[in-house]
């Protein structure tokens, strides 16, 4: 047993090869590739880091290599293009459970001929008597087993092995490399085309009788998907044919394997990634003109001036209520706006709660917030939540011709209300409650129609602590 406050033997180890190969594990936001404000990919991409979506769709005729990171998306991953794994360097991936590399042919003098590289199953034997490379047995893979696996590099565990080589021939003919595997957790996943095929030893440019090398491993193909279900696609896991030309052909490289796995909570719950916008850092923001990177057409602020029945108390200096696990709030929220008069005239005003369904939880305040200073008198019934925990009320306007446009973070020239993207003013995060508390106003990602974009929100929350 290892000692206490130190790593195993094998942990070290594999903590090493996952460095080796570029594939570390992921403890920091700066470790993902932040891809949540894109909804497409339209450019050919090669991954150097994993990838954290939300809805994400690669276009037509486009290519991603993801060089053996995995993607993690928490909407709908759509692939339309294709998706290359790409290839591993030549050595032993002892804790992989991708294609071992197929054994190296000798020479016609007799010489050479390594054998294949490992992976969970030995690589195939070289020299005169060369052997296949072969595929392990995968366990089943629980969502605890995935989370030791993303603790050392998952792009570790799912990766092919190179072939043998001829070490009398120089570095031109080492072994074909194994292909990377690829791991993909999605609510809901359409897989298109994934090629994690590793590389044939002949290819139109070479192919010498004289030296054989070995077909590399093909990767395995982890789909993880959620109540969204699972489009199947078209797949390529084998592993590299060897030389059949020289005096001793080389042996073909293990496969790979595809596994699509339905699972109702997601397996690997990834950290917290906190928005990339600029904080909001006075209560004159709100009102301001945007700027290049963040938009204000609401130009306003909310405050919380009174409140009757259990909301009795409540202020601008005093926003939190505490109570009881179901207890029914039911009173008078006094809400102030102030507005810009150069701000667009219409702009709805929600309220809605953090707890239940966002499309279905909120409610209309106003048609719209007039410019100067305005107060409303809002009526507010709702049931607090049967569990423990901080939760709020939010009133928000934003400058949309409709409130479900205020409500679901969507531009109107969308077309439709937009749920999916998890921005929608239930959804608020702990600092955009914070800023709404504080000045009145927070910075929020809308979905448009080609993307998002940030934009200044005016916005009161009321913290409710449920004992």
């Amino acid at each position: 047993m290892p000692v206490a406050g130190t790593l195993s033997t094998a942990r070290r180890g594999a903590d090493a090869l996952s460095a080796q190969l570029g594939l570390q594990r992921s403890r920091s936001p700066a470790d993902f590739v932040d891809l949540r404000d894109r909804r497409q990919l339209a450019h050919a991409t090669s991954l150097v880091r994993d990838v954290l979506c939300r809805d994400l769709t690669i276009l037509p005729n486009v290519t991603l290599t993801t060089n053996g990171h995995s993607i993690f998306c928490s909407g709908s991953f759509v692939n339309r293009g294709t998706i290359v794994t790409g290839f591993v360097p030549a050595q032993d991936l002892p804790e992989s459970y991708g294609g071992s590399g197929g054994g190296g042919g000798a020479r016609c003098g007799g010489a050479g001929g390594e054998n294949g590289r490992r992976t969970m199953i030995e690589g195939g034997y070289g020299f005169s008597h060369v052997t296949d490379g072969g595929t392990p047995i995968i366990p089943s893979l629980t969502n605890d087993l995935l989370n030791q696996w993303f603790e050392v590099g998952l792009g570790m565990r799912l990766s092919g092995a190179a072939g043998g080589g001829d070490p009398f021939a120089g570095s031109n003919y080492t072994g074909t490399p194994g292909a990377y595997g690829l791991y993909l957790q999605a609510r809901r996943i359409a897989a298109g085309r994934i090629r994690a095929r590793a590389p044939d030893a002949c290819d139109s440019t070479r192919c010498d009788p004289g030296s054989s090398r070995g077909g590399g491993g093909g990767g395995v193909i982890v789909l993880a998907y959620g109540e969204g279900g699972y489009t199947p696609g078209e797949y390529d896991v084998s592993g590299g044919t060897g030389n059949p030309t020289g005096c001793y052909p080389s042996g073909h490289g293990g496969d790979g394997r595809i596994i699509a796995l339905q699972k109702s909570v997601p397996p690997i719950s990834l950290p917290q990634i906190v928005n990339s916008a600029p904080r909001v850092r006075r209560s004159a923001d709100c009102l301001a003109e945007g700027t290049s990177t963040i938009g204000n057409s609401a130009r306003g602020w909310l405050t919380i001036e009174a409140g009757s029945g259990p909301f009795a108390g409540l202020s601008r200096a005093k926003n939190t209520l505490v109570v009881h696990r179901a207890e029914t709030l039911a009173g008078t929220l006094r809400v102030q706006s102030l507005r810009s008069a150069q701000a667009p005239q219409i702009a709805p005003m929600i309220g809605t709660t953090s707890w239940g369904t966002p499309s279905t939880s909120w409610f209309t305040v106003a048609s719209s917030v007039g410019s100067g200073s305005r107060f409303y008198d809002v009526p507010v019934k709702v049931a607090a939540p049967r569990n423990s925990g901080a939760y709020h009320v939010v009133f928000s306007f934003q400058a949309e011709p409709a409130p479900v446009y205020v409500a679901s973070g969507t531009d109107y020239v969308v077309g439709h209300a937009e749920w999916s993207q998890h921005n929608a003013a239930a959804e608020l995060d702990k600092v955009q409650l914070l800023d709404m508390q504080r000045y009145g106003c927070a910075i929020v990602r809308r979905t448009m129609i080609d993307g998002f974009s940030w934009f200044y929100q005016p916005g009161v929350a009321i913290k409710i602590v449920v004992l």
